[in-house]
């Protein structure tokens, strides 16, 4: 099996300045990560995806860097997707356009995507330092598409699921980054063409994955309503990622090289 998760300890001076990882742990396969289950994996032959396809680092956020994120996040999710007669704070999508997801809602942050300036306040250099020494993990990406908040509502408010599907292969690259907050998840990723294929991911809260090449183009990817993990069940709360892809202009370029 030519798969392989990336552990990495991430090691900071300040909120606001980030110093490469110091150490990581390279395992071979993925079946020998704990973040991995392979419980209904029951294809007899095919490789899974390449070693670079799912990297997970765990704890890639501090805690205060947490926070910052979360906070940042639900305040434009709040002010970007509160609908204007509605009397409620937070008022969950029922449907997505196409039908993929359901109980979340969304928005793109393009001022995430520009440099620092003169005027930008202290939590502002703090957050675009995260999101840069995230987009530093993908350094043969050269540009990125801006930002995505997601929200999904805690189950127990109403029905919130990521149906399996691919990212439309027309609106981004090959790299899905995404930074998770609040809440563990688990991810399922299914072959397109063998079901069988298939395979669950656990994203801690505070932890940065990748999922890229042949994992974004030949998997589809969900996040169910009911979760287990190696036969025990997750509980997932309300949870927010914060979602990097590259431009889809960009990875044709890195193609023909």
């Amino acid at each position: 099996m030519a798969c392989s998760v990336l552990f990495w300890a991430s090691h900071r001076v300040s909120s606001s300045v980030f110093r490469p990882a110091k150490c990581f742990f390279h395992f071979s396969t993925l079946l020998s990560s704990e973040f991995l289950d392979f419980t209904d994996f029951k294809a007899t032959h095919g490789l899974l995806p390449g070693s670079e396809s799912l990297k997970i680092f765990p704890n890639f956020l501090t805690v205060n860097e947490h926070e910052l994120l979360l906070k940042c996040a639900e305040e434009r999710i709040q002010r970007l997707c509160r609908r204007p007669k509605s009397k409620s704070t937070r008022v969950y999508e029922e449907s997505h356009y196409d039908s993929v997801i359901s109980g979340y809602r969304e928005c793109s942050v393009s001022t995430w995507n520009t440099p620092a300036t003169p005027a930008s306040s202290s939590e502002e250099l703090k957050l675009l330092n995260i999101l840069n020494a995230a987009k530093s993990m993908a350094p043969d990406v050269g540009a990125w598409l801006p930002p995505h908040c997601l929200e999904l509502a805690d189950p127990t408010v109403c029905a919130s699921e990521i149906r399996p599907h691919v990212d439309n292969l027309n609106a981004s690259g090959s790299v899905i980054m995404g930074i998770c907050l609040e809440s563990p998840t688990i991810i399922v990723f299914k072959h397109i063409n063998d079901e069988k294929r298939v395979f669950k991911a656990l994203l801690p809260e505070r932890c940065l994955y990748i999922q890229r090449d042949s994992l974004r183009f030949n998997y589809t990817h969900e996040i169910p309503l009911i979760q287990t993990f190696r036969g025990n069940e997750v509980n997932r709360r309300k949870r927010i990622v914060i979602l990097l892809r590259d431009e889809l202009a960009d990875f044709r370029s890195r193609s023909k090289n």
